[in-house]
């Protein structure tokens, strides 16, 4: 009886300590598991900062686009108005003379 009570015993020492290691494998790999979803959090973070960053370049972008646009044509209307004058003093210096 005394025999079979000690071998009981470590029967269930034996089993307590394979519970321990897998617990132990378990918290690791839930550990494991919670690292690489903060790190998938903060990629996902960086790629929405990325996208506004993205976004705002490209509003600026298309800001000074519309700028040099507009002064292009403000530019293209100075030399025809340049033009015009050049030929209406022509015209008068000729007139002169």
């Amino acid at each position: 009886m005394r025999r079979q009570r000690a071998e009981q015993d470590e029967q269930l020492s034996a089993q307590q300590a394979e519970l321990a290691r897998q617990a132990e494998e378990l918290d690791e790999a839930e550990a494991a598991r919670l690292a690489e979803a903060a790190a998938a959090e903060r990629l996902r973070e960086r790629l929405q900062n990325s996208s506004a960053e993205l976004t705002a370049m490209t509003l600026r972008l298309e800001e000074e686009r519309r700028k040099a646009e507009e002064t292009l044509t403000l530019l293209a209307a100075a030399e025809a108005e340049r033009a015009e004058l050049t030929a209406e003093l022509q015209q008068q210096a000729e007139a002169l003379s």
